[in-house]
């Protein structure tokens, strides 16, 4: 593994020092708070309930006996909160005396669903899970911590609404509501907010986040168009991976594992408060695998020598987070943190697969919140190791051979190798207050994506920097009429370098019901922007078998002028306008539906791959139109024939998502969840790219299954106390997928020549895992995880290996404090 030489970050030690500088310790008089949450039904421990004072940042999270303790709480009355995933919340008013501790126990009752979890995702503020105005997915700490999952995407394939697409032990696409493609970018991934999506390719590789999973509190998914609040990339929905606070979820962790595939995983977890004001994190993984194999053949040269792509199967992830949180008083804090991650491993994208070999990406951040304010500064960048593509590679090989001149696959991979230094400096603020009866919610975000790539695969060549800004800025207010009507409208004004600005409106009616739960009506509108790779991009691929000439790919983020006269314009923004009706909370005393139809308007997608014509000097055999210049610069003499993206087509959707979950006991549970999707117009005429009368699938394909579902069943405490066990079971439909030079078609299995062999549909599978898991009274934790426990080959991807079973097995130990 390659080390960075990542140099040290001045401004941040400067602020990181001020903090301690100005730190002190509260000469206030204080008490203390400490009790015990366990359950009303059977007495038993909660272990990481959270107990937090009400209007304060000052709380803790219940041990392994569902112990807690809060210290130097300043002398006064108080309202305490606990929480728990799957039960009811419960408040107590307290006194706390200076020089002595309050014992505040709570028996929190079983409610069997998440409607009583907080989310912030929906809406840019904590509010109930029920009375979200989106359609929701969460997947919570408990669950993450009973699942062997490598990768949060792998913890989402059973979530509501989400479609998972896993390419090897460590790769997992993630996406919503159809038009998936090889080169995954349609949903916005996020950190606590931090825009997570790699800053020059502009693709959402959950397998680079900078968070361990041993530091995941949750994971929240909104399902379909977020625009209004988030602005470009939350087209089809967001990931918010949120990660622990160290003054609600203190403690150190030791995690070691290993399983099939030779995998082996190490995960360190540390978080303390140190008095009332002061608290810090730190956590890592690393883990290391070998992947599923696919190795086709890709060439044959003029000696008749054969090459196959030979990926590399060795897998690693690093990961790293970590912060300092200084509590100013009022709930105001300040917080500098940080992540870096790590990954060597093979990936799948529109024009066939790369190899990355310790590829690392970093962010810094900085940031203060109040009641009412909001502001943080950020900066994300790549940087060392090194990748290539797979093909690429290979056409090195074989140009060299039919030159008499034979190399290595290393010199070859060492000639097309990559570079991606690019950075992203962000920079939000936003304010939170009511006015009246109105809740308003109003912020500026600010992105400034500066692409470093050398000329390997954008056109920052020689002389020539790429630097692409955006500004948006957002609103929303929220009216309660009376305790059940909740009335909201949001809006956000996006500005951007390369295309015309995008305004994204929302609207929302929520109705909650007596008890827990809501209906909701909503309306959305949102946009797609063209990804830096789609605008900028500039690399060769290969040769063109019909005119023998070399083939380039352009980006398209200035257009193109032929010697017709005929101008193409710049890519602009994919559009999608959603009307969505939904349910979610109680219907029985235990039994939760979670359900949502929505009907969808998708304008001006980005296309596949297109030839334009010819640049340079076109012989004049080839029946192809000549690119004259590219946003009015001459393109070279040397003739090339050009490939780039256009704007085309239109495609309306309708689908509904159920999540059913019934609580049999304290003990058992049931869940189900269900989801359909139709696209109506993929044949219609305007989709015709090529316009040659007929719709090909490799000009728009849906990409996404029909039907999928999965259901589970989960048993707490019924073996053992202080055990859980998970049986699941998900199927996906088969579906035809189409992206870039990839084909997984039931109409053209079989054709297409070496890795681009057409072998079917993918989907049409059933997986069943499992997951095992017993908390000791000594603080060990063990855990058994198996991933498609009957072993049947699932391809979940084009251009990716079958996924076979995986069993993994973990020991964790949590140090009492």
């Amino acid at each position: 593994m390659r080390h960075s030489n990542y140099q040290v970050n001045k401004p941040g030690l400067l602020i990181l020092a001020a903090i301690f500088v100005i730190s002190g310790m509260a000469s206030a008089q204080t008490g203390s708070i400490s009790g015990v949450v366990k359950t009303k039904d059977t007495g038993a421990p909660l272990a990481g309930a959270n107990v937090v004072v009400i209007g304060t940042a000052m709380g803790g999270a219940s041990d392994v006996n569902g112990k807690y303790a809060i210290a130097n709480v300043p002398a006064g009355a108080y309202k305490l909160r606990a929480t728990f995933i799957g039960y009811q919340q419960l408040i107590k008013e307290i006194k706390v005396t200076a020089g002595e501790t309050v014992v505040a126990d709570f028996a929190l009752a079983e409610t069997g669903l998440l409607g009583q979890a907080v989310v912030i995702s929906a809406s840019r503020r904590s509010e109930k899970l029920t009375e979200a105005p989106a359609s929701m997915a969460v997947v919570d700490a408990e669950e993450i911590e009973h699942n062997g999952a490598l990768t949060c995407g792998e913890a989402l394939s059973h979530a509501k609404g989400v479609d998972t697409y896993r390419t090897g032990i460590d790769g997992v696409g993630i996406n919503a509501r159809g038009f998936m493609s090889a080169f995954n970018y349609r949903t916005q991934l996020m950190v606590d907010g931090i825009n997570a999506i790699a800053p020059a390719y502009g693709l959402s590789l959950n397998n680079l986040l900078a968070a361990p999973r041993d530091d995941i509190e949750r994971i929240e998914t909104v399902l379909g168009p977020s625009s209004a609040l988030y602005g470009p990339n939350a087209h089809n929905g967001l990931v918010n991976v949120i990660t622990k606070h160290p003054r609600e979820n203190s403690g150190t962790s030791v995690t070691l594992g290993g399983g099939q595939n030779s995998v082996l995983i190490a995960r360190l977890r540390h978080a303390r408060a140190m008095g009332r004001q002061l608290a810090y994190k730190l956590s890592g993984e690393y883990m290391q695998a070998k992947d599923w194999i696919k190795n086709d053949l890709v060439a044959i040269d003029n000696n008749n020598n054969r090459y196959f792509e030979e990926p590399d199967p060795d897998v690693k992830n690093l990961r790293a987070d970590g912060g300092i949180y200084w509590l100013l008083g009022s709930g105001a804090e300040i917080a500098a943190f940080g992540g870096y991650s790590e990954i060597t491993s093979t990936s799948t994208n529109n024009v066939g697969r790369t190899q990355f070999d310790g590829f690392a990406y970093n962010f810094q951040a900085l940031r203060f919140h109040s009641s009412y304010f909001f502001v943080q500064a950020y900066r994300t960048g790549n940087g060392i190791g090194s990748f290539h593509s797979i093909d690429n590679r290979i056409g090195a090989q074989v140009s060299a051979a039919n030159a008499g001149q034979p190399i290595s696959k290393e010199e070859a991979a060492r000639r097309v190798k990559l570079i991606d230094e690019s950075k992203r400096y962000n920079f939000e603020a936003q304010y939170n207050t009511m006015i009246s009866d109105f809740r308003v919610v109003a912020g500026l975000n600010h992105e400034d994506s500066r692409p470093i790539t050398k000329g390997t695969f954008l056109t920052d060549t020689s002389g020539t920097k790429l630097r692409i800004r955006q500004t948006g800025a957002y609103g929303q207010v929220e009216r309660e009429l009376g305790t059940r009507w909740k009335f909201i409208v949001a809006g956000r004004y996006d500005t951007h370098d390369n295309y015309d600005s995008q305004l994204s409106p929302r609207t929302a009616v929520v109705y909650k019901m007596p008890g827990s739960g809501a209906f909701r009506l909503t309306f959305n509108q949102a946009f797609q922007a063209p990804s830096i790779s789609q605008q900028e991009i500039y690399t060769p691929v290969g040769i063109d078998a019909r005119t023998g000439l070399p083939v380039r790919l352009r980006g398209n983020g200035h257009g193109f002028e032929l010697s017709t006269g005929v101008a193409i314009p710049s890519l602009e923004p994919e559009t999608n306008t959603t009307f969505e009706l939904g349910y979610n909370g109680l219907v029985l005393r235990k039994f939760s539906l979670d359900a949502n139809v929505y009907h969808s308007r998708y304008k001006n997608f980005a296309s596949p791959l297109t030839v334009i014509g010819v640049s340079g000097n076109k012989p004049p055999a080839i029946p192809l139109p000549t690119v004259v210049s590219q946003g009015g610069v001459a393109l070279p003499s040397r003739p090339e024939v050009v490939l780039t993206y256009l704007n085309f087509g239109k495609v309306n959707l309708t689908g509904f998502d159920l999540g059913l979950n019934y609580q049999l006991s304290g003990k058992v549970g049931l869940w189900l969840n269900y989801s359909y999707v139709n696209p109506s117009g993929l044949g219609d005429k305007v989709n015709d790219l090529n316009r040659d009368g007929v719709v090909d699938p490799g000009e728009l394909s849906f990409n996404t299954p029909e039907n999928k579902y999965s259901l589970g069943l989960v048993l707490h405490d019924l073996l053992k106390k202080g055990t859980h066990a998970t049986l699941s079971m998900r199927h996906v439909a088969e579906y035809d997928f189409v992206s870039g030079r990839h084909r997984a078609t039931a109409a053209g299995r079989g054709t297409g020549v070496f890795q681009f062999v057409d072998r079917g549909p993918l989907g049409g599978f059933y997986s069943v895992d499992l997951n095992l898991s017993w908390r000791l009274d000594n603080g060990v934790q063990l855990n058994l995880s198996v991933a498609n426990l009957l072993d049947e080959p699932m391809r979940e991807m084009v251009g990716s290996p079958s996924i076979r079973r995986l069993a993994i097995a973990e020991i964790k130990y949590s140090f009492r404090r």
